[in-house]
């Protein structure tokens, strides 16, 4: 644990009393990684199809797999689901036991570096430790990135602006001294959780899968797209999850109708902590 000045002379004046201070942190641009992945499994042989969602999925006599999707067809020996958030196609079992959750961030107009220089001195990267928090840190143009749950709902362009609202209030409530700056850029995404929290990988009627990170895929999913190369080819012991349960969640089909409740109960564990 970090004492209390040192958090505070870290953080400028932040609503911060306690934490952990991690030397060996660092930065990405997920977006960017992405793609450079994208780019070494072409350079290694792979083919990428983009917007061809899967809309139907059978299993042929000898063991393969014919699959529809809105680009056409393709035949496989073997077939790796290794994404969550599906809420179309023949992935019922999954989504019954995965939900989608919204992740939300907003981006302030480019601040002055004297000021930048006052609350966030070493430009490190920051999360807060609640149920319901927030994470942040300063771009290569002086804007604050501040992303956050914000509200257990779905990403869409009205929820998203209704999210912006209450990051843009954590923010203030954070930074006193950033109040009324300019929120120029806004938007969300889906994170596929499970009850647990938990990923699971394994096979499920000759179907492979790697999915359910919960919010830690950046890391975790390139790892785990080695293990499940090895288990592909015969080493199931290789597997971290084999042994995990996964039983589905009750009264879920698809649609989190239930994501409110979750909310509020997250909360209500914030406010008594």
């Amino acid at each position: 644990m970090v004492p209390e000045t040192e958090i505070r002379s870290e953080i400028g004046s932040g609503s911060f009393f306690g934490g952990m201070l991690q030397k060996t942190s660092a930065q990405m641009h997920v977006g960017k990684f992405g793609v450079g992945l994208a780019h070494a499994a072409v350079r290694a042989g792979a083919h990428v199809y983009e917007r061809a969602p899967v809309t139907r999925m059978e299993r042929c006599p000898d063991g393969g797999f014919r699959i529809t999707s809105a680009r056409g067809c393709i035949q496989a020996k073997q077939v790796l689901l290794a994404t969550g958030n599906s809420r179309t196609g023949p992935f019922s079992y999954f989504r019954r036991r995965m939900i989608s959750v919204g992740s939300f961030i907003i981006a302030t107009e480019p601040l002055d570096s004297n000021l930048l220089d006052c609350l966030f001195p070493h430009r490190r990267n920051y999360v807060t430790s609640r149920n319901i928090g927030n994470y942040f840190r300063i771009a290569s143009d002086n804007r604050l990135i501040f992303g956050g749950r914000a509200r257990f709902a779905m990403s869409n362009p009205r929820s998203d602006q209704k999210s912006g609202v209450i990051l843009r209030a954590a923010m203030e409530n954070f930074f006193p001294e950033l109040r009324g700056v300019g929120i120029d850029y806004c938007w969300g995404g889906l994170v596929d959780m499970t009850a647990d929290r938990l990923p699971r990988a394994g096979e499920h009627r000759g179907l492979y899968y790697s999915t359910g990170y919960s919010g830690h895929g950046v890391q975790m999913s390139v790892h785990m797209g080695q293990v499940m190369a090895d288990v592909m080819a015969g080493r199931p012991e290789r597997n971290p999850w084999r042994e995990l349960e996964w039983p589905s969640i009750p009264g879920h089909f698809g649609k989190p109708w239930f994501l409110p409740i979750i909310g509020a109960y997250y909360r209500f564990q914030d406010w008594l902590h």
